[in-house]
């Protein structure tokens, strides 16, 4: 199994540059003290302790003390115990919490972009024990064969509770109950896709084309690779689906099927449940004795593969999400999600004790574009126009005043894709050759832009196109989104210091929402948040209102949010032409002066935007997945359909008095069980008991 060095952090770790960038931008001077000299949050000592952590190598820290610091780990869940619903099937789930009550399946590891199987190690400096560790997960690895077939392999020795075995058959029950959940039944163009091959094996594959009007789904050798061994995948207990599985099997009916269906939506499983049936999964197991209103106690378990796992004990303090930071302001949080911001936020410096720190603060998987809807505002047809709009916004102030400065980072690489995904999925050396955009404000550059468009007028008089029009631009601002306000008053400030005159339209969620419906795209421009955490997610043609990649629908097309790779129309419905030149020379910005919607550029390459994205999951174009992936780039950073201008950092807090966590910057950090890390921390054993009370100033 691939071992991951701690030491391969590349940028999902902030570097010194971009904690700079974070304090020049904030102005906090205060913030520096927060990290070490060495500007990775390292210091004189190693994160476990003051002044070189443990002490003397006597294993219990240097101080003589037997007995840990604190023999429970304190978590915060945001729900009620009686009040859950951990019924996937239910018709209002409420699962808070669930993720530490269900085996890890394959964390998601946000350095490399790719989930990670049993027995993957980690350097494990930060404990007494061991060199090494090694976390046993639910899949211990997987096969493709493209373009259709998925082998995923079961570890033997994970069960339930109840002791169970979680294997390939319960995971088939529950895909049955998917398959006739979705109506599929009594649908002859539909077929059930999932096998068990053994014990340990589980085989699924995309649509073949089997059975008459079925259309195959092919796809390429990375979709099939990221879609293999799920990051959260633990089927839910056999004992639950089974019975469902037949009550289906007995249907003759499409009625009675749906009578299923119905019973099984309104079938409840509360945390009372899942400790007194046994159903759950992991490291820690409930004890239904130990429940409350506002606590649940569960113990490690001894069955469990786990070696190296110390913390006997997990208590879940089962609060509102108004009240986690008051339990972290009265320290009765051992570990949790988050930045620690020095003064804003609910979790700050100022509000928490000493012994509450930041563990450690990266990149993670979402952020926030800047769209442009050519049609709505015939001025965004300019290529010069965009790119000067771009060039005129000082995007370090538009994270720190949406965002604060400690929870946004510009991006780098300009390619309508996050900075982290975007150097997953591509060299150093292409990403390098590309063209960057300022990140500060650059107004003379702006003006010489709106100059190549043929615009005539100044900062103080405003512009004129050359058809005579002022130039305008309306910013959309959605009111729920409380980040969204102060980034957007950056940009309308920024913009009107160029002589552009804008408004901003201050709409709620559903008035907002429905101005960018593929059968209404109505917006001029506005803030909109990032689609996923691969490239195809970002390079795609879908015109679901929800994701904003790169192409959207076609308004011509039988469904406006479809486009046929093969039969389309001009352009999208935000007007962005399907079919584009490229420049040969990579990182170039040469284009004619006055560009409109799609010009013609000389030593270039004339792409379909279409075709392109659905090369990246469709083998069956026959072309080449990196190639295309770079052609698609090479496009977004010439002409800015839109722009993504930030990542949103993330990170992780706990109590270092009583407990040991792995050292800033160490990639175990940044690995997740879903979404954030405390989750994956719990269950995998990292969290270890300290024996002194040292530990480093904030």
């Amino acid at each position: 199994m691939r071992q991951v060095d701690s030491t391969q952090n590349r940028r999902k770790q902030l570097s010194r540059r971009q904690y700079a960038q974070i304090l020049a931008g904030a102005g906090i001077a205060g913030l520096a003290g927060c990290f070490g000299d060495d500007g990775e949050g390292n210091g004189d000592d190693d994160g476990n302790g003051g002044n070189g952590g443990n002490g003397d190598d006597d294993g219990n820290g240097g101080s003589g003390q037997t007995d840990p610091q604190r023999e429970t780990l304190r978590v915060h869940v945001d729900n009620v115990p009686e009040q859950a619903q951990l019924n996937p099937w239910a018709a209002t789930p409420r699962t808070e919490g669930e993720l530490y009550f269900t085996e890890i399946s394959a964390p998601s590891f946000l350095l490399e972009g790719e989930t990670l199987m049993s027995g993957h190690t980690w350097d494990a400096s930060w404990t007494d024990e061991y060199d090494e560790i090694s976390i046993p997960t639910m899949y211990t690895g997987f096969d493709i064969e493209p373009p259709y077939d998925v082998y995923d392999y079961y570890h033997e020795d994970l069960t339930y509770w109840d002791g169970t075995p979680i294997d390939p058959q319960a995971k088939l029950y529950e895909d049955q109950i998917y398959f006739f959940n979705d109506g599929h039944q009594f649908n002859d163009e539909a077929t059930f896709n999932n096998e068990v091959v053994d014990d340990t094996t589980y085989h699924w594959w995309q649509d073949k084309g089997e059975v008459e009007g079925q259309t195959p789904s092919p796809r390429t050798e990375e979709v099939l690779r990221q879609d293999a061994a799920p990051t959260q995948n633990v089927p839910p207990h056999p004992d639950f689906t089974q019975p469902y599985v037949e009550e289906y099997e007995d249907a003759d009916t499409q009625d009675e099927a749906d009578r299923v269906t119905e019973e099984l939506a309104s079938e409840s499983i509360n945390y009372y449940d899942l400790a007194e049936n046994e159903w759950g999964s992991g490291l820690y197991q409930l004890d239904p004795d130990q429940m409350s209103e506002d606590t649940m106690i569960a113990t490690k378990r001894d069955d469990h593969p786990n070696e190296h796992a110390v913390v006997e004990e997990v208590q879940f303090q089962m609060a509102s999400a108004d009240r986690r930071p008051l339990l972290a302001q009265q320290g009765e949080v051992d570990l949790s999600w988050g930045v620690v911001q020095e003064s804003d936020g609910d979790i700050n410096r100022e509000q928490l004790p000493d012994h509450m720190q930041e563990l450690d603060r990266y990149l993670q998987d979402g952020g926030d574009h800047l769209l442009f809807n050519w049609d709505a505002n015939p001025h965004l047809e300019n290529l010069w126009v965009r790119r000067a709009f771009i060039a005129a916004i000082n995007w370090n102030a538009v994270g720190n005043n949406g965002w604060g400065p400690e929870r946004s980072t510009p991006n780098d690489h300009h390619i309508c894709m996050l900075d982290n995904i975007a150097e997953a999925a591509f060299d150093d050396e292409f990403l390098d050759s590309l063209y960057q955009y300022p990140i500060e404000s650059d107004y003379d550059l702006a003006v010489e832009w709106l100059e190549n468009a043929g615009y005539s007028g100044s900062r103080d008089s405003g512009w004129e196109s050359p058809e005579g029009e002022e130039l305008t631009l309306s910013l959309d601002m959605n009111s729920g989104q409380t980040d969204w306000i102060g980034a957007t008053e950056t940009m309308d400030a920024n913009l009107s210091s160029l002589g552009v005159s804008t408004e901003i339209v201050s709409l709620d969620w559903d008035s907002w929402q429905q101005r960018y419906n593929h059968d209404n795209v109505v917006y001029e421009s506005g803030i909109f948040w990032t689609p996923g955490a691969t490239p195809w997610e970002y390079y795609e043609a879908n015109g679901q209102w929800w994701t904003a990649p790169l192409v959207g629908g076609d308004p011509e097309s039988e469904w406006s949010g479809d486009v046929d790779y093969e039969d389309y129309s001009e352009a999208d419905n935000h007007g962005r032409p399907f079919e584009q030149e490229i420049p040969n020379d990579v990182g170039s910005i040469d284009a004619p002066n006055e560009a409109g919607r799609q010009p013609s550029l000389s030593d270039s390459e004339l792409i379909s935007l279409p075709e392109l994205t659905e090369a990246l999951r469709n083998p069956e174009l026959g072309l080449d997945y990196q190639e295309s992936l770079e052609k698609l780039a090479r496009y977004a950073n010439f002409y800015v359909p839109y722009f993504t201008f930030h990542t949103y950092t993330w990170g992780t807090w706990g109590n270092v008095r009583d407990f040991s966590f792995p050292e800033r910057g160490h990639p175990a950090h940044q690995t997740w069980k879903e979404f954030s890390s405390e989750e994956y921390h719990t269950l995998s054993g990292i969290v270890q008991h300290k024996y002194d009370d040292e530990y480093p100033e904030p």
